[in-house]
C-alpha cells in the first residue's frame, strides 16, 4: 500500500466516523421527538414540560433538546415575571365578578380604579378572564 493510498483510508475512516456520529445524533433526535408528542407545542408550560421530561429521560444538552424540538432556547429559559400585588389583584376581582355577577371586566376594571388600585382595562382582562362564577 502506498502512502496515497494510506492517506485515502484515512481520509475515509474520519469521514465514515464523523457520519456516524451525525446518524447516531438524527437517531437520537428522532427518538426524542416520537418519545415527546410529535405535535406542535403551543403553550410555554407544554414546551417546558417536554423539554424537561427530554432532558431527564435521555440525558442530552439544552442545546440539542431544542434542536430537536425546533424550539428557541431562550423560550425554554425563560422566567415569566409577576407583579407584587397580582394575588391580590386576581382575589379581588374573583370577589367582585361573584357579588356583582353582571357585570363586565370594564366595570370590574373601574370599580379597582375606583378602589384606588392601579388596573388598566387589558390587565384587568386577562385576570377576569375565566374566573367568573
Amino acid at each position: 500500500m502506498s502512502t496515497s493510498e494510506a492517506k485515502r483510508v484515512k481520509e475515509l475512516e474520519k469521514e465514515n466516523t464523523r457520519l456516524k456520529k451525525l446518524v447516531a445524533d438524527l437517531s437520537l433526535d428522532n427518538a426524542i421527538l416520537k418519545d415527546i408528542n410529535s405535535k406542535k407545542l403551543l403553550s410555554p408550560a407544554k414546551v417546558k414540560a417536554a423539554a424537561s421530561y427530554g432532558a431527564n429521560t435521555y440525558h442530552v444538552s439544552q442545546r440539542q433538546l431544542c434542536r430537536a424540538l425546533k424550539i428557541n432556547r431562550t423560550t425554554l429559559r425563560y422566567q415569566p415575571k409577576t407583579r407584587d400585588d397580582e394575588s391580590y389583584l386576581t382575589g379581588k376581582i374573583i370577589y367582585l365578578a361573584c357579588n356583582y355577577g353582571s357585570y363586565g371586566y370594564r366595570m370590574v376594571c373601574a370599580m379597582l380604579r375606583n378602589e384606588g388600585l392601579r388596573v388598566n382595562h387589558k390587565r384587568a382582562w386577562s385576570a377576569y378572564g375565566g374566573k367568573k362564577a
